[in-house]
């Protein structure tokens, strides 16, 4: 079902003529030139100091050019976002959208922030800088596509490099994965990317590419690792403390974790060569007194290979990307991570021996 009512054009027309440009922002990322414009200065900077140890601020190219409008309003496109999701899109409790000739309108249903995907044209309307996290998740997002039409998958997973060896942490949501990675980092490991990757090809085998984004971990995560209690206030740390691992650990409420701030002598790895595919299959109820490191095959093991493999979901236009947008292809992993070992993590949830588990298993096939 397409809409007429309105179009990605005449969006971008309007934007121009209302909310006058107050600054641009260039820069790169895996061979994505990015530009972003806005009305907004102070979000540009918020932006800048964000993205900046995690991008390349020189890029050869301008690939993606986005538009960030700071404004309380943009009542034009009520009607057209008012209306049922488009035939066949994945319903959404988080967000509604329409399909237009020339791509997609998406807005979030509890922010009220507006996207825009189009070719050329993509942007950003709303209360931005409120909003920063789903703003920087918007340009992330049309990053990934990009490199999805290059040939790269998505992945979701956490990855860190030890030695130069890459190391993803893989796994159902709320297994962890953020957790272990943290610790791994704590113990000297460099932070490659939290929650999303991109698993590319090179001449030396699949190689992983991290997603511009700083962790964004819950209390619990937090609270077990001493080097990150400095992110709560006093009271907090006194309140979280008292809690029970069980009502702890199931806590919701997310902050961001800069790996430069919090652990300074930690290396940031934008990419490097897998090596070892770590899948959590772990649980805190579990009988067994530890954790255990066994390697699997992982083609004889889909249900692991379900919780890496991920797919856009609506972000992107349909125009322009329905051939990177369809839910990933099982065969188009298997032979990417053919090269690397893959192991999964079982029993009881015990960060501090995994990571050691994981570091030992590293170094002894380390050079």
């Amino acid at each position: 079902m397409t809409s007429s009512a309105s179009s990605i054009a005449d969006f971008a027309k309007r934007l121009r003529r209302d909310h006058p440009l107050q600054g641009k922002r260039q820069w790169g990322v895996h061979g994505i030139g990015v530009e972003l414009a806005s009305n907004s200065a102070p979000l540009l900077d918020e932006l800048g100091t964000y993205y900046g140890p995690l991008v390349d601020g020189h890029p050869q190219t301008c690939d993606l050019r986005i538009l960030l409008i700071e404004t309380e309003s943009h009542h034009h496109l009520d009607t057209i976002l008012a209306g049922p999701s488009t035939d066949g899109a994945r319903p959404s409790a988080k967000e509604t959208y329409q399909d237009v000739a020339d791509g997609r309108f998406l807005r979030k249903r509890k922010t009220g922030l507006t996207l825009a995907l189009g070719t050329p044209f993509q942007a950003a309307v709303g209360p931005c800088r409120t909003n920063l996290n789903q703003v920087v998740n918007f340009i992330n997002h049309r990053v990934m596509a990009a490199r999805l039409q290059r040939g790269d998958r998505l992945g979701h997973a956490a990855a860190v490099s030890i030695h130069d060896r890459g190391i993803v942490l893989a796994g159902a949501s709320g297994m962890g994965k953020s957790t272990l990675m943290l610790h791994l980092v704590d113990r000297g490991a460099a932070f490659v990317a939290n929650d999303r990757v991109l698993i590319g090809k090179a001449s030396t085998g699949a190689v992983i590419r991290g997603i511009p984004k700083w962790p964004r971990v819950n209390p619990g995560t937090l609270m077990a690792i001493p080097r990150l209690h400095r992110l709560l206030s006093e009271e907090a740390r006194q309140t979280f403390s008292a809690l029970p691992e069980d009502e702890l650990w199931p806590l919701e409420d997310k902050y961001d974790v800069r790996i430069d701030h919090c652990f300074p002598e930690a290396a940031i790895r934008t990419a490097v060569g897998l090596r070892h595919l770590v899948f959590l299959d772990w649980s805190r109820q579990s009988p067994q007194t530890s954790c255990t490191l066994q390697p699997v095959a992982l083609g004889d093991q889909p249900q692991l290979l379900a919780h890496l493999a991920k797919s856009l979901g609506t972000i992107h236009n349909p125009v322009y990307e329905s051939d990177v947008a369809d839910e990933p292809q099982r065969k188009d992993y298997l032979e990417r991570l053919q090269e690397c070992r893959t192991y999964q993590l079982s029993g009881s949830v015990d960060m501090e021996a995994a990571a050691e588990q994981i570091w030992n298993l590293v170094d002894a096939q380390s050079p």
